[in-house]
């Protein structure tokens, strides 16, 4: 009798990724003459670099999804459900003091005379184009680029003896035409056609 192959699987390590290593580029959303990311191969620009050094934590990619509305019937059938969109956060739990970060960090702009900056307020305004840049074990590269983004959540800094001064910020990505963002990469059995780019 011939073997049907009953319940057995195809598990292919190949498809399995860990992040080696990975980069947050942070542009301001009003910049000009910004090139968008439309693939794996996006072009750091000149003067450009990432925020650096991040905790043995790793960044984090969240999903938080819509509230949901139900409406039922006289019998308790729900006749009518939807979700709100929601949106998607992305964690960056940085550890280096530079004027790209303190100025997400502190929603300000660091004087470029001193060097110092005048905070007026706790609460967050600056927009931000955001690039995640990542290689995994196998040297695979993956893209995350986020349109518009807006610090929605920071850590406390602490100021302690003997502890890194961390600047932790999630980006909240806000919807920037019909999109939140764009991913390249994640998909690692996708074969690009010819001439084309995975």
């Amino acid at each position: 009798m011939a073997e049907d192959n009953y319940a057995q699987t195809a598990n292919k390590a190949k498809y399995l990724a860990i992040i080696k290593q990975y980069e947050l580029f942070l542009i301001p959303y009003d910049e000009t003459g910004f090139t968008e990311p439309e693939g794996l191969t996006w072009p750091v620009p000149s003067g450009l670099e990432p925020l650096g050094y991040s905790s043995e934590d790793g960044a984090t990619l969240h999903p938080e999804p819509g509230d949901d509305t139900e409406i039922t019937a006289h019998n308790g059938d729900i006749v009518y459900s939807q979700s709100a969109p929601g949106y998607w956060t992305f964690q960056f739990p940085g550890i280096e003091l530079t004027k790209r970060s303190v100025t997400a960090y502190f929603d300000t702009d660091v004087n470029p005379t001193d060097g110092s900056i005048t905070v007026s307020k706790a609460s967050t305004s600056k927009k931000w184009r955001a690039v995640i840049r990542a290689i995994d074990q196998d040297d695979n590269k993956i893209l995350i680029y986020a349109p518009k983004a807006q610090i929605s959540d920071r850590d406390d800094l602490n100021l302690k003896y003997n502890e890194q001064v961390t600047p932790n910020m999630t980006f909240k990505f806000l919807t920037d035409g019909n999109k939140q963002f764009n991913a390249w990469g994640l998909a690692k059995d996708f074969t690009a056609p010819a001439g084309g780019e995975g």
